[in-house]
């Protein structure tokens, strides 16, 4: 569901979004060059998104928690974000900085969560 309020977000703001499938990896929304992977629980990070951030791309997760900034190799935001891509665009081109300190610990205790880990 979360997916279908993004594509609505981006018809609404007349922004091309493609969908990627390379091999084995799958990219829910490639906008300008940047990775988008919406999420409506827990940030899970998935191998296709990192896969892309590693042929030297931007990777951005999106989801319902308010964490903004880069953690490991992908780049953190609330959901809410993508209805200022029509007007702030340059938002997505490039690397956040670093999670704040007092928020790292508790988005990767939630990311091994999820993981099992």
């Amino acid at each position: 569901m979360y997916e279908q309020v993004v594509a609505a977000a981006f018809a609404q703001q007349r922004i091309k979004a493609h969908y990627l499938t390379v091999d084995d990896y799958e990219i829910e929304f490639l906008c300008d060059g940047t990775g988008l992977e919406i999420k409506s629980g827990d940030y899970d990070t998935r191998a296709s998104l990192k896969w892309y951030v590693e042929q030297g791309h931007v990777g951005f997760v999106l989801g319902q928690y308010p964490y903004v900034g880069k953690f490991e190799s992908l780049n953190y935001a609330p959901i809410y974000w993508i209805f200022f891509l029509g007007e702030k665009p340059e938002l997505f081109q490039e690397d956040l900085p670093p999670v704040p300190t007092e928020q790292e610990a508790e988005l990767k205790s939630r990311l091994e969560e999820y993981r099992g880990t």
